[in-house]
Order: structure tokens, then sequence, then C-alpha cells
């Protein structure tokens, strides 16, 4: 069973409130009981920081589907709704009658959640609905601006009777103009989508070559000379950062594909439980990342220069 967009929505600003709980008061909570970093609101213990920000990222992701699902609806809306318009166009153009054209459209299939909810509409027309009326029920159904519009318009197009495609030629227009700035800026913000990944990974990286190369290696004897540092609180720091940097790209990248930044808090989850995983297995775990190691110093024999005569 399909969820109607109105559900969506509902269900999204309902979860809202749980995505937003689960990505900051659970590590803070958790820092309340088992200790605060220095300066900063979350966990000091490795592990479990890894075990708050695992459950933090496993809440919000389920908790941030219904929005990331309704901003994929109403991306799928704005793309459908001007090949819909112009081939309700060209069947009224072609002596049709205007709720005939539009269920021949709907039933081409190619038109996903939008078709569904119009073929629901022309259905309630055969069974004695007023045709304004079904259009305006099928808006509810939608609980989308571009639906809204596009029923008006199909409203508007009843009521003129035979200059009926008249307006569907005008409504075209008006659908192409949005139809070519959705391509544009498609086009603009595509990269975006890796890049925001790609960051993160880059990110990894380099706090893994910190952690587990560079402060190795000045905390081992490996080089002239020696700083204490503590590795894991750093290490535990680190994780945090990445956790907070996740979420902000998360909510950028939602911002940025789906003009929603509550969809990005799905893609911020995920890129959570991405660090979560890094950080649990490369850098409090096992796992090593053959980069190879910084040379030995104190081995190094430095060459002496001869003098000159």
């Amino acid at each position: 069973m399909r969820l109607l967009p109105r559900t969506m929505r509902r269900l999204c600003d309902i979860t809202m409130g749980v995505a937003l709980f689960a990505a900051i008061f659970i590590p803070v909570a958790t820092a309340v009981r088992v200790g605060f970093l220095p300066m900063m609101p979350f966990p000091a213990e490795p592990w479990t920081s890894i075990t708050a920000g695992a459950i933090a990222s496993v809440v919000m992701l389920l908790a941030s589907l219904p929005c990331y699902l309704y901003a994929r609806t109403h991306v799928s809306f704005i793309w459908a709704a001007p090949r819909f318009i112009r081939g309700v166009a060209s069947g009224v153009r072609s002596g049709v009658p205007l709720y005939e054209a539009i269920e021949r459209v709907a039933k081409t299939g190619i038109y996903g959640t939008l078709g569904r909810i119009l073929l629901r509409a022309i259905a309630r027309v055969k069974a004695g609905m007023n045709f304004e009326a079904a259009m305006r029920a099928a808006a509810r159904e939608a609980a989308d601006p571009v639906v809204d519009r596009l029923t008006l318009l199909l409203a508007e197009a009843n009521a003129a009777g035979p200059k009926a495609h008249d307006v569907l030629d005008a409504s075209s227009e008006y659908f192409s103009t949005l139809e070519e700035f959705m391509l544009l800026r498609e086009a603009n913000t595509r990269p975006y989508f890796a890049i925001v990944y790609m960051m993160i990974g880059v990110y990894m990286l380099i706090v893994y070559i910190i952690v587990n190369v560079m402060l190795t290696a000045l905390s081992s004897g490996q080089l002239p000379f020696h700083i204490a540092i503590n590795r894991e609180e750093l290490a535990v720091m680190f994780y945090w950062q990445s956790y907070v940097s996740a979420l902000a790209a998360g909510v950028f990248l939602g911002k940025i594909t789906y003009n929603n930044a509550r969809a990005g808090l799905f893609h911020a989850a995920i890129l959570a439980l991405i660090v979560t995983g890094f950080f649990a297995a490369a850098i409090f775990g096992p796992v090593r990342i053959p980069l190879g190691a910084l040379p030995n110093a104190t081995s190094t024999k430095t060459p002496v220069l001869a003098r000159p005569p």
C-alpha cells in the first residue's frame, strides 16, 4: 500500500522532531552519564561515543524517511506535470473530452503518483462528483503546490468548454517554463551530491592519517622528539567533529538537491552512519589502511659533508 503524499507530509511534520532529538539529544544525554569531552557536549569514551552515534544515526534515518520520500514525490510532480498537461492538451485538440483525455494520459503509467491521483479524481467524476470538486480532492491528496496549480488549470479548462484547448495550451507554456528551470537547476546542482560524499570521505582519510600515522609516530619514539598526546581522546574529538560535519553536509545536500533541508536529514543520517562505521573499524578498531608509515628518524644517518681543503 502506497502512502498518499498528504500522509507523508503529515508524518514528516511529526517525525522531524524525533530526527532532531536523535541527532542532538541522544549524544548529549549519553555524555551526561559518562562524562563530557573537553569543550564539547559529547561523550568522552570511544566505544560509548560510537554506540551513541550509531543509535542516533539509525533513529534519525528512520525518522527522516517520510520527509525524504515527500521531497522525492514533490520533485516527481515537478517533472511529471509539464508532460502530463501537454498530453492532455494534445488529446483535447484531437477531439477527446477533457476528462477522457486526462484518464488516457494518466493510464499510460509513466506519471507515477501524479497519474494515480488524477485517475482517482476521474473515477470520482464518473461516479457523479462535480469535476471541480474532484480536482480539489486530488489537490488535497497531493498536498503539493505543483499539483494545486495543475488541478486548478484543469478545472479552468473544463469550465472553458469548447475553448478548453486554449487554456491547456497556455498551461503547457507555463509548465514548460517550469521544466526548463528545473533542467537548468539540475544541471547546476547535480555535481554537489558526489562532492558532499567525497568531501566526507577525504575528511575521514585525513583523520586516519593524523590519528593512526602521525600521532602513532609522535608518541612511539620513532622521531627524535616525543610529544605526550592522548590519542584516544583526540580520536573521539575527531569523531564528533566528523559527526557534526556529516549532519551539516546532509542538510546542505537536501537544500541543494530537493530545496528542502528537512529531506537532507536522511542523507545526514547516512553520512553519520558512514562516519561511525569508519571510526569503529579503522580508528578504534583493528582495520588498517595500507598508507605506509613515517620513516624511522632515529635510525636515519645524516650525511657528513667533507671540509673543503
